[in-house]
């Protein structure tokens, strides 16, 4: 999460108000506002301003940091309102154009913000907060070189500044730079050791290395820091999820909402859980609710395409995946979703279609490769089956669906050996795997292997294998033969 800072004396503060260097009354004002503010008693902190106004021949500064409350308190018309005016009282002063500009970014009027950021600059250009500001709103528009290149600046011009590390390690983690993400939130941290948003940025970068404990660790102490921040709850549920721990999942995703109720990611993660647990009309709430607090939620009617799908509502599931390639053309996820929908409903060659895109614009997709080898396996064309989960195998060695089925196409191939030791593979990947010890029992069958045969069977039986019975009969049938010729 990147930061619009307002104000700019203290870089160590994102509300760095302008103070008086005078001892008159409405100075005293001026700075009694300053402190509400900051206590976040933003009522007393406006009626503080409103008095240095009256008293002020020239308030400026009152202007400024009467917009900072508003801003602050959502009221970003009436912010601008404030910084307007303090503009045409001083229409030199850096501070007020680079407050202006995050107001004017933050209600979508982009173009307004980059002015306000380019004439703060022009009035000092040793501005720094302008420098970062303007780099996190070139972040948000998607030009991340840009934005590092002003966040270099603003490092440049005060190496203390807590904010710009903690901006520029935002843009590091984007370009898939981790270390120097890591870098700049650790310096950031060192700087200003109750930064939560910096211990969550953190949490994420650690999160996307696979380093769960750390991220967990990091999503703590921004909660610790912050306990009313909805996003660090969010962050932490979403980790949560990823490791199978959702009761966790479910409490964090809760508070998330309790503090923020149109948090449209919250409910997402939220239906998530639901949808894991099962509870598929509760998920499809949450992901409805989500959708509604953002149209254009492309994981969200992903997500929803996964519940109507898991339903049987397949309509329903083939809309909700169109519509969120529509919104998001190069998502993969989805288009492995729709392959599997189409799947279901024996539109093959619409499955391979929708698998190709998938694995097009994500090479290392595992179950991409999985699915539709398995396709390839159906149809006959043996070779691609093989190379397909060989893929799938690379990208998730610890898949024993992938070892196991891979075996089964070796078997149809009549390499026997190498079936085996795929269902071996799969064994010790999952010991209570009984499709592979029968599938492991037929291969030992075919290689005459009696006793072995029938340990496996015996297994997969205890564990529960649907396909018994069959080889039951052709064990027997295998007996009856080998009785016959006299080698028993």
């Amino acid at each position: 999460m990147q930061e619009l800072n307002l104000g700019v004396v203290d870089a160590s503060d994102n509300y760095g108000f302008i103070y008086r260097n005078t001892n008159d009354d409405a100075a005293v004002y001026n700075d009694r506002g300053i402190a509400y503010s900051k206590n976040d008693e933003q009522d007393q902190a406006i009626a503080s301003f409103n008095k240095a106004i009256q008293l002020d021949a020239d308030p400026v500064e009152a202007y400024n940091n009467r917009g900072i409350v508003y801003a602050i308190s959502g009221e970003i018309d009436t912010a601008i309102e404030d910084f307007s005016t303090a503009i045409k009282l001083n229409p030199y002063y850096a501070q007020t154009y680079s407050n202006r500009g995050v107001a004017y970014f933050s209600k979508g009027k982009v173009d307004r913000a980059f002015k306000d950021f380019d004439k703060a600059i022009e009035c000092d250009p040793y501005h720094v907060m302008a420098y970062n500001n303007r780099g996190t709103a070139y972040f948000n528009i998607g030009k991340v070189d840009r934005a590092i290149e002003d966040h270099d600046k603003a490092i440049e011009f005060d190496p203390n500044y807590a904010s710009a590390y903690n901006n520029r390690g935002v843009d590091y983690f984007s370009k898939g730079e981790v270390d120097r993400a890591i870098e700049d939130h650790n310096r950031a941290i060192e700087l200003k050791s109750d930064y939560a948003s910096a211990y969550n940025n953190r949490g994420s970068v650690y999160f996307s290395k696979g380093e769960v404990s750390k991220a967990i660790q990091d999503y703590n102490k921004a909660i610790m820091l912050d306990p009313v921040d909805a996003t660090y709850y969010n962050n932490r549920g979403g980790v949560y999820i990823e490791v199978g721990e959702f009761d966790k999942a479910f409490k964090d995703s809760n508070k998330a909402i309790e503090l923020q109720p149109n948090y449209a990611d919250a409910y997402n993660h939220r239906g998530i859980v639901y949808f894991i647990k099962g509870e598929l009309d509760l998920a499809i709430t949450d992901y409805n609710k989500a959708i509604e607090l953002n149209v254009d939620y492309a994981d969200a009617y992903n997500h929803r395409g996964c519940a109507h799908g898991a339903k049987g509502e397949l309509d329903k599931a083939f809309i909700d995946f169109r519509k969120a390639i529509e919104l998001k053309s190069d998502y993969a996820v989805a288009y492995y979703n729709l392959g599997n929908a189409y799947k279901i409903k024996r539109e093959i060659d619409l499955a391979l279609e929708s698998y190709d895109r998938a694995i097009e614009l994500k090479s290392d997709y595992a179950d991409a490769y999985s699915n539709r080898g398995k396709i390839y396996k159906d149809k006959g064309k043996i070779d691609k089956a093989i190379e397909d989960y060989n893929k799938a195998i690379k990208f998730k060695p610890r898949n024993a669906i992938a070892y196991n089925t891979r075996g089964l196409i070796y078997s149809r191939k009549g390499e026997v050996e190498l079936a085996i030791a795929d269902y071996n593979k799969a064994i010790e990947l999952k010991p209570d795997y009984a499709d592979a010890y029968y599938n492991r029992g037929g291969a030992f069958l075919r290689l005459g292997e009696r006793e072995k045969a029938k340990s496996d069977l015996a297994i997969a039986r205890k564990l529960g294998s649907d396909a018994i019975t069959a080889l039951d009969k052709i064990l027997q049938d295998y007996d009856r033969a080998w009785k016959t010729l006299g080698n028993l």
